[in-house]
């Protein structure tokens, strides 16, 4: 299993002292189609750490997470993206863990995510949407 820790990469970022716009998320992906995230594990992220943005047919299995660090320090947020499998992944967070939701009228369309754990979210282990636009 591949890992990062998201403090070596991206300098220090308990907490909030720095804006949510400055910090960098950990992977992301927009516009694009058969991605497959698999088999990491990544610690003590800056901000959001896994954003699939406007990607379709999206595998994420094998996923370790543990980033608690306070609010703002989400999971996997799925930003409007179609057929998608979220499987087999562990979620330790200050704030969400697994969030869908998006921001254009596109909406997330056949996401499935089964078989995770969620331990200690700050805010929630699962939610639908921040500010959304598109239907779930």
């Amino acid at each position: 299993m591949a890992w990062t820790d998201g403090q070596q990469t991206a300098g220090t970022w308990f907490g909030n002292a720095i804006k949510e716009a400055e910090r960098p998320m950990v992977v992301w992906t927009v516009l694009s189609d058969h991605v497959t995230i698999q088999n990491i594990y990544v610690r003590l992220s800056a901000m959001w750490t896994i954003v699939p943005m406007e990607t379709d047919y999206l595998l994420i299995k094998d996923v370790l997470l543990n980033v608690d660090t306070g609010i703002t320090h989400d999971g996997i947020d799925i930003v409007d993206c179609h057929h998608a499998v979220v499987q087999d992944c562990h979620s330790y967070y200050g704030d969400d863990s697994f969030v869908p939701k998006t921001g254009i009228r596109r909406g997330v369309d056949d996401l499935l995510i089964k078989d995770c754990f969620v331990a200690h979210a700050g805010s929630n282990g699962y939610k639908f949407g921040t500010a959304s636009y598109g239907g779930f």
